[in-house]
């Protein structure tokens, strides 16, 4: 598995790798102005005001798509729980579940999409991450930021 670490520049993402090994964590800020953070054990909710570990991310690559693994060394993944799939950080290691797509915006956010074609989006008063939504509107889109 590669390093990668998404810069976005107009609607482009460049993929660096780097020979140390040594990856360089993201911060997703969603709509609401909060940071995608994990929450309790699993879960993964746009609730932070301020920077953390929970809202430190280390992206890679796997088979062209990103992966996300969380502060306690478990991959994002969509998870299906009582008919919701939600992004959690549930996997020791990434599988199918746990790549996903990035789609650029105009606007210089970015918008993932998960395993099961549904774009990613903060939902309810409480703002978990699901991959729910079979069209980009605002509650998708994402600003990345680099997190050391």
């Amino acid at each position: 598995m590669k390093c990668f670490v998404a810069i976005v520049v107009l609607v482009c993402v460049f993929v660096v790798q780097d020979a140390s090994s040594a990856c360089v964590g993201v911060a997703l800020k969603g709509d609401n102005g909060k940071y995608l953070s994990r929450f309790g054990d699993t879960k993964t909710r746009l609730v932070k005001n301020e920077l953390d570990p929970y809202t430190r991310f280390v992206a890679s690559e796997m088979e062209g798509k990103l992966v996300l693994q969380a502060d306690t060394g478990k991959y994002l993944s969509r998870m299906t729980r009582h008919g919701t799939d939600y992004i959690e950080a549930v996997k020791a290691s990434p599988d199918w579940y746990s790549q996903f797509t990035v789609h650029n915006q105009p606007d210089g956010t970015v918008v993932l999409q998960a395993d099961n074609g549904k774009y990613m989006s903060r939902f309810g008063k409480d703002s978990y991450y699901e991959a729910a939504k079979d069209t980009i509107d605002v509650y998708c889109k994402l600003y990345l930021e680099f997190q050391l």
